[in-house]
């Protein structure tokens, strides 16, 4: 299984993610920044962003691959879901998980299983 992985592309579609999510994060905060929006809906717009750029990163990535794209967007869910927890530790000094990483962690997960599932299907 191990040998039909291709960790190149995955590590590429984790970029494509993060690319994805900075966009999404700086339009979020200007705004925010403009208007009065309340903390929970800018949570809710980040989880979204989350969600929805590992999506697309998974499903790029398995577009590219000829099998497992379940794999491939599993593995590309939880390594986005590890470089913002190794990105918050470096920031922060300490990673605190609660129930939100929990669920967050599933989401990403869910999120990049999907992608992969559609991407690997979607070549014609």
């Amino acid at each position: 299984m191990f040998k039909t992985l291709k960790f190149k592309s995955i590590s590429k579609g984790i970029v494509l993610s993060l690319i994805i999510t900075a966009i999404a994060v700086i339009i979020i905060s200007l705004i925010s920044y403009f208007s009065e929006i309340s903390d929970k809906v800018i949570s809710l717009l980040l989880f979204i962003t989350s969600v929805l750029s590992i999506f697309a990163g998974a499903f790029v990535v398995s577009k590219n691959c000829e099998q497992n794209g379940i794999a491939h967007g599993l593995l590309h869910g939880v390594g986005y879901f590890l470089v913002l927890i190794v990105c918050s530790f470096i920031m922060n000094k300490s990673v605190n998980f609660s129930g939100y990483h929990i669920i967050n962690l599933i989401a990403d997960i869910c999120s990049g299983i999907l992608g992969g599932i559609i991407g690997i299907n979607s070549k014609n």
